[in-house]
């Protein structure tokens, strides 16, 4: 009888377990949202980056383009954050993607936002929660259990 109840928790256990990981994975959705996102606003910082040999409606646009990628770095920043904070899993998952984001927004001011990076940053992000933590986590459930 007492066997069997631990065998009952173990399952449940493991099931949970696998509960965490499947709401801790981005799904498509997310995915294809914040890539739109983050690529628009990439795209008109490059169009304002460009812009800015005009006089006066160059620095503008610069200024503009600027602040829809602050704000839209925000969003990204807050999201990949908040998302998530369920278990220990997610709350790693969600901080190591916050990180990466906040990452490539510092590297895409430095580079004045004429690069693409804060797209990627967010995509090499996803890569990470999704495909990345899962298999390192997988082995080193394996290592343990050796």
């Amino acid at each position: 009888m007492a066997k069997r109840h631990r065998e009952e928790d173990g399952e449940e256990k493991k099931e949970e377990k696998e509960r965490e990981a499947r709401a801790s994975k981005i799904s498509t959705p997310e995915i294809v949202f914040f890539t739109l996102l983050c690529g628009s606003a990439d795209i008109l910082e490059i169009v304002a980056f460009m812009a800015v040999a005009l006089p006066v409606i160059g620095w503008a646009a610069w200024a503009f383009a600027a602040f829809v990628g602050l704000i839209v770095s925000a969003i990204v920043i807050v999201w990949s954050f908040m998302r998530g904070w369920h278990g220990k899993l997610a709350a790693r998952k969600a901080t190591v993607r916050g990180l990466i984001n906040i990452a490539g927004w510092l590297f895409d001011i430095g580079t004045l936002a004429w690069l693409p990076i804060r797209t990627l940053a967010f995509l090499l992000s996803v890569f990470i929660n999704n495909y990345l933590m899962p298999f390192l986590d997988k082995r080193r459930a394996e290592h343990a259990n050796q």
